[in-house]
């Protein structure tokens, strides 16, 4: 007959408590509730009414960049987790009004951080490995086929497009308003200025 002792017995009720409570407490929270919603605007992934929470998830910021805002050479670009620069340039200066913008990834420079704007959001990825090839993804699948001149074709609509992309894999709950509001304020102007049309 095998006898515990009680602080045996309370060795493995703590065991058992522990259990159960990892047990239910598993990354998968139904949406419904007011914190839930606050969890899927900060970015995390949800799916069919589910927000999934990974234990090696990485929420990074996604930011934008603009260079030489006002003037005719201004170039829009995305910029997240601080680092990792993502936008469309011409392919060949000489022909530049004759082929489609080419979706690029480039690194920004740390140390330039304050010239980035906040969106005010946040994309999550389960992992570094997710993460890196969503990065592959943003500058293979978002595809530009019209000219830099023409509505949809220049760095403005790719910035737009790599976002888009973003909330249709679910990294990203929305297109940030921050940056809805800045496309439609300047998209006209800017279109103008540096295209002359």
């Amino acid at each position: 007959m095998i006898l515990f002792t009680f602080r045996q017995l309370f060795a493995l009720f703590g065991l058992w408590v522990s259990f159960f409570s990892v047990a239910f407490t598993l990354p998968v929270i139904s949406v419904g509730s007011r914190d839930t919603i606050q969890l899927l605007e900060r970015g995390h992934r949800f799916d069919n009414n589910t927000a999934i929470l990974y234990p090696k998830s990485k929420n990074v910021p996604v930011q934008l960049w603009i260079h030489e805002r006002g003037t005719d050479s201004e170039h829009w670009a995305l910029v997240i987790d601080t680092i990792h620069g993502f936008d469309a340039e011409i392919q060949n200066v000489y022909e530049q009004f004759k082929h489609p913008l080419k979706p690029t990834r480039f690194a920004y420079k740390a140390k330039k951080a304050s010239k980035l704007i906040d969106l005010r959001c946040e994309a999550l990825f389960k992992d570094e490995a997710e993460m890196k090839q969503v990065f592959k993804e943003l500058v293979n699948n978002v595809k530009i086929t019209k000219l830099p001149w023409e509505i949809g074709g220049n760095c403005m609509d790719y910035s737009k497009d790599v976002l888009e992309y973003l909330v249709k894999g679910k990294h990203i709950s929305r297109i940030p308003s921050a940056f809805t509001t800045l496309w439609k304020q300047d998209y006209v102007k800017v279109r103008e200025k540096v295209w002359g049309r």
